[in-house]
């Protein structure tokens, strides 16, 4: 398997930002990235790198080892935060390609959302007035009788002002 070396060094203007480039040449993979390590992957698999390459990422510096992983897993991957607050690794969502100019989206883009206010609507059902809730469950309390109840519940109707009467 063939291992290459990713040099990350930290952007002076710009803390937590990084620039990404292999010890082999000097030439830049990533210019400003908060993940170099992971967005350099991407970089190399553009410009034809092997996808089984082992990469190695190393702070600019050190001699340690500070990430390893094959370029096709790496370039699989983003960073999130954790419900603590910490950075985890995640699988990243696939991109879209660009689209270009004279193309048409792969995709037809989603129908509009209809949003009724009042009126006559094309599926041809009534308007949705803010307080119609006409009837609702309540958990059977002790001394209904059981002629009220259906399931555990009895059904009341309930008009506007919230006031109830039993159906």
């Amino acid at each position: 398997m063939t291992t290459i070396t990713i040099i990350v060094a930290p952007i002076a203007s710009s803390p937590g930002w990084f620039t990404a480039k292999l010890t082999s040449d000097a030439d830049v993979l990533v210019t400003s990235s908060r993940t170099p390590f992971l967005d350099a992957a991407r970089r190399l698999l553009e410009i034809g790198y092997s996808p089984e390459t082992l990469a190695i990422m190393r702070h600019a510096g050190s001699q340690v080892d500070s990430l390893r992983a094959t370029i096709s897993d790496a370039a699989a991957l983003t960073v999130t935060t954790a419900g603590n607050g910490r950075p985890v690794f995640a699988v990243r969502a696939a991109a879209a390609p660009p689209i270009r100019s004279h193309e048409e989206a792969a995709t037809p883009p989603a129908p509009k959302a209809e949003i009724r206010t009042g009126g006559t609507a094309a599926t041809d059902s009534p308007p949705i007035a803010p307080h119609d809730s006409p009837k609702v469950t309540e958990p059977l309390t002790q001394g209904q009788g059981t002629d009220e109840v259906k399931g555990g519940c009895r059904t009341v109707a309930r008009d506007p002002q919230g006031s109830s009467s039993q159906d």
